[in-house]
């Protein structure tokens, strides 16, 4: 059994780890850590140890000096422009040809120095609570806050659970997001299927709200 566990690292069920119940488990550590890249292959299975493959093709692909400059002017254009982001920022990311998807060759890059620093020195701790504290900030959020179609897709945060974002889910989804990036909040939707595609119902209506702390998040959550 492979168990995609890319979206729950560190994540439990009760208290069993995500990721300790299948045979084989991936984790996408960077969807969770402040990294460029990073993910993890766990062999829970004794016996397939050894039908584990050399993995030689690898790239090395600096990603760690666009990461930082990218946030870098992201920040800079926020504090200069004060006018919040744009809902050009996120459509880039979008799926224009479905062989982008299965385009496996771009994804075998190895782990850059700066996301072996982080993972080995973090205290991963604090990311849990922070974005456990995250997650109820949203929720008390949208309990005095009352948007018009909108629905908290899980209003109850389990325990051990450590949330990749905040779901919820708008009717007037191009109104939200606009409304959201004028706050400086950048939030998204998700899936991002094909242009071409039909698409379905969490793609027209699904938002994906931050849940990682920064010091903008905090000021949204106590000024509203």
């Amino acid at each position: 059994m492979i168990e995609d566990n890319a979206h729950g690292f560190l994540s439990a069920d009760k208290e069993k780890p995500l990721g300790s119940y299948g045979d084989i488990s991936i984790f996408s550590f960077r969807k969770i850590l402040p990294i460029p890249n990073g993910a993890g292959l766990l062999i829970n299975n004794k016996l397939l140890l050894n039908r584990l493959p050399k993995i030689t093709y690898l790239r090395k692909r600096n990603r760690t000096l666009r990461f930082m400059v990218n946030n870098l002017l992201i920040s800079l254009r926020d504090a200069l422009a004060n006018t919040g982001l744009k809902e050009e920022d996120f459509e880039e990311g979008r799926i224009k040809d479905i062989s982008e998807e299965y385009n496996l060759p771009k994804y075998f890059i190895k782990f850059s120095s700066l996301s072996k620093f982080v993972i080995n020195y973090i205290n991963f701790d604090n990311i849990i609570v922070q974005r456990r504290n995250s997650y109820d900030g949203w929720l008390g959020y949208f309990a005095n806050e009352h948007t018009s179609g909108l629905k908290v897709v899980f209003p109850l945060l389990q325990a051990n659970c450590v949330p990749f974002n905040f779901p919820v889910l708008i009717e007037n989804q191009k109104a939200f997001l606009a409304s959201m990036y004028r706050k400086g909040i950048g939030c998204y939707p998700w899936p991002y299927l094909p242009v071409s595609s039909d698409e379905n119902y969490l793609t027209r209506r699904l938002v994906c709200l931050p849940v990682f702390p920064n010091s903008k998040l905090n000021k949204f959550f106590k000024n509203g």
